[in-house]
């Protein structure tokens, strides 16, 4: 995805009030390290990421983002494996 190689992008985030908000967010190209924390709050599964990215989700799209997210993280360790 081109777009992600930016150095930075504004992204839309929905905060804990129900507004959608600009965030912009530094994209650097450097993978962060630290875990997104993750809650469910009155039906909705919000996820607090590094460098200040917030989304809040159906139940449904959460499962369907943690089935990718667990599906690329598979796919990135073996591409780091074959290049060791």
């Amino acid at each position: 995805m081109p777009f992600l190689r930016a150095g930075f992008r504004n992204i839309r985030a929905l905060s804990r009030l129900g507004r959608h908000q600009e965030v912009s967010v530094n994209n650097s190209h450097i993978p962060h390290d630290s875990a997104s924390q993750v809650t469910a709050e009155e039906g909705e599964v919000h996820v607090d990421g590094p460098g200040g990215v917030a989304v809040s989700l159906t139940p449904d799209a959460a499962e369907e983002t943690g089935r990718r997210l667990i599906a690329a993280a598979t796919k990135a360790r073996q591409q780091a494996g074959s290049k060791e």
